[in-house]
């Protein structure tokens, strides 16, 4: 009796696991399929006689990666417990499939795994739709985070809901911040804000999308105009659930408009008030605009007269209609501005010369649409420069005539001094010869070899033979002037040795340096230093700058140095003496200048000694050259080659 009733049961749980749209799948103890039932066959492809008996890691039908999670469910089933795994499966053909495990336990009396039943569902196409599902909610998110422009969405109580990265960014506020914010009082400008509010309104009434620019605010206060698309988002019950906005950023785009209008009106000013004609006309010759300036050239009242007026513009106001023919032509043909001086006929028939410049204009598929030029009035300028040719021709007669007057001065001056040049040679050695007799006898006189003398003739004697050789010097200092000028200087070219030259100039000068007490040092290194040239102008010019420096050194000393650097030699002279101011060393080495240039001098001189040394160098190859300290001295510094080549002679007399 009690085993009557579970056959029919039985029989319908056979017949239901049959029927199921699962897998029925039984496990024994030793996880071996004794069921392959429901839909089993249909999902995985195999039937049951190929896989009753076998455990599922005997033929391929769990992937690799996907072991571990059927180990844990088979673990837990040999615990006794209940358990759902999902893993992947392969189809008998190799296909892969996602799979859900709804796996439940059967124990015998004592608790033990006896057997496990599997219930499993194919869940691959549901898999594919929450992947895609996934998949367009990441693109939405990419979208609105990548997305240059601005998107928010805000409740219909004003609340901002979300924020795209962009807006965020520009806002400077992160997500959290702005979530829950009201979005008019946060981030909309205070003089907008009632603008906005009428925009909403509309959305509310028309529930259609409207578009509205207002500025918004970030959070340091920085402002960005923005051109906005929202629209209401219609919810359950025809309600508006939100206002979804979508801006883009238009501060720097009205701001390149506003420079465009100004530069525009710019232009527009510089057109109107240019002083050329400005114009574009048709290709054929109808004025399409011309400026003020251009419209009163031609004698018309307004730009507007003259554009209405002239249909013809070869005919109207060429006097050789041609000339805009060919200048047309040439400008379509360069593409660029071409140029030509044309005759204009104005409205009272007078005519005046101008230039015209001109382009072609071509639009946006390259096609002729016009051309655009300047005429600028040259009337004026052609008089000018004919009035200034004029003057530039007799401006030339003139001065070609004072050159010829010039010509002749300076010839005549030439000759003057060459004139003066020979004098002064010619006087100067007819006074050296009377000079050197009055110098000889007296020194006869002095040393009593024509008679006694006394103590006060002698003196009388010394005072006369100082002076001669004073006034021969100069005499010398004169003929080598007028030598050097006429260009009849001689250098001699022989070998000599310089510190002998500087000993003997050293020597000469000593007994004015005695009785002023002034040592003389001399540095020459090396001690000896041949050279080839003229000893004699080399003791002349060492004579004078030393004999100088004794003479304006009223105490201290006077340092020589002398040294070789490279195939020159390099002398200079300091002294401790009075110096020169900055002023005066410009004309140190000028002819007969003297930096005591009073009537009544305290140095003797005739400010000869530093110009012939300068001459003298130059001649030789050399150069010269002072620096002083007015009060604490001064330092002549000369330099020449040690020896002079074979030709110097004739160079130097050139």
């Amino acid at each position: 009796m009690d085993t009557e009733p579970a056959i029919p049961f039985q029989r319908r749980l056979e017949a239901l696991i049959q029927t199921s749209p699962l897998a029925v799948i039984e496990w024994d103890s030793q996880h071996r399929i004794t069921t392959w039932a429901g839909t089993a066959q249909e999902m995985f492809g195999w039937p049951a006689s190929e896989v009753l008996g076998k455990r599922a890691d005997e033929w391929r039908f769990v992937p690799e990666d996907d072991w571990d999670v059927v180990r844990q469910a088979e673990t837990t089933m040999e615990s006794g417990q209940a358990c759902v795994n999902r893993n992947r499966n392969y189809r008998k053909d190799g296909a892969v499939i996602h799979c859900e495990w709804y796996n439940s336990v059967l124990t015998d009396p004592n608790g033990a795994f006896q057997s496990g039943l599997s219930l499993v569902l194919d869940v691959t196409e549901r898999k594919k739709m929450e992947a895609e599902v996934r998949h367009r909610e990441e693109f939405a998110h990419l979208l609105l985070d990548t997305s240059p422009a601005f998107i928010v969405a805000i409740g219909h109580k004003g609340q901002v809901l979300t924020m795209n990265q962009a807006l965020l960014d520009t806002l400077e506020y992160t997500m959290a911040e702005a979530v829950g914010k009201d979005y008019l009082t946060t981030f909309v400008a205070e003089e907008d804000r009632a603008g906005l509010i009428a925009v909403f309104q509309r959305l509310v009434e028309s529930r259609q999308h409207q578009t509205a620019i207002n500025w918004i605010v970030s959070k340091s206060g920085k402002r960005f105009l923005v051109e906005w698309h929202a629209g209401p988002a219609i919810g359950g019950g025809d309600k508006i659930e939100l206002f979804i906005g979508v801006g883009i950023d238009i501060t720097e785009r009205t701001r390149i408009e506003e420079a465009l209008r100004a530069s525009e009106e710019r232009y527009r000013k510089i057109v109107d008030h240019a002083p050329i004609g400005i114009f574009r006309s048709t290709v054929e010759g109808r004025f399409l605009t011309m400026n003020a300036k251009g419209a009163a050239m031609f004698g018309f009242a307004s730009p507007e007269e003259m554009t209405s007026s002239i249909t013809d513009i070869a005919n109207t106001i060429f006097t050789r209609p041609e000339q805009r023919c060919a200048i047309v032509e040439r400008a379509i043909a360069a593409g660029d501005f071409v140029s030509a001086e044309v005759e204009y006929r104005r409205t009272d028939g007078t005519t005046f010369q101008a230039n015209l410049y001109m382009r072609a204009v071509r639009d946006e598929s390259d096609r002729l649409s016009c051309v655009e030029g300047f005429v600028e009035d040259v009337t004026n300028r052609r008089l000018a420069e004919e009035a200034l040719r004029r003057s530039h021709e007799e401006l030339e007669q003139r001065v070609s005539q004072r050159t010829a007057e010039l010509s002749a001065a300076n010839e005549r001056l030439q000759e003057l001094d060459r004139l003066k040049s020979q004098f002064l040679a010619s006087m100067s050695h007819e006074l050296r010869t009377p000079m050197n007799s009055i110098i000889g006898f007296t020194s006869l006189l002095r040393q009593g070899l024509t008679g006694p003398v006394n103590a006060e003739q002698k003196h009388q004697l010394e005072i006369v033979q100082s002076s001669a050789r004073h006034l021969l010097t100069l005499i010398n200092d004169l003929l080598d002037v007028s030598r050097i000028e006429s260009g009849r200087a001689d250098i001699e070219l022989a070998p000599f040795r310089f510190e002998e030259v500087l000993q003997e100039a050293v020597h000469t000068v000593q007994p004015l340096a005695d009785r002023k007490n002034i040592p003389i040092v001399v540095d020459c290194e090396p001690s000896q230093i041949p050279m080839v040239g003229d000893r004699k102008r080399n003791f002349q010019i060492l004579l004078n700058l030393i004999n100088n420096a004794v003479k304006f050194t009223g105490e201290g000393s006077v340092t020589i140095r002398a040294r070789v650097v490279g195939h020159d030699l390099s002398v200079s002279v300091r002294d401790t003496g009075i110096g020169i101011k900055a002023e005066h060393l410009g004309m140190l080495f000028e002819a007969f200048r003297q930096v005591d240039g009073s009537a009544k001098k305290v140095y003797e001189g005739t400010g000869l000694g530093l110009y012939l040394c300068r001459k003298l160098l130059g001649l030789m190859g050399g150069s010269i050259q002072a620096q002083s300290s007015y009060g604490a001295g001064s330092t002549f510094s000369y330099s020449l080659p040690l020896e002079l080549p074979a030709n110097h002679r004739s160079e130097g007399l050139l």
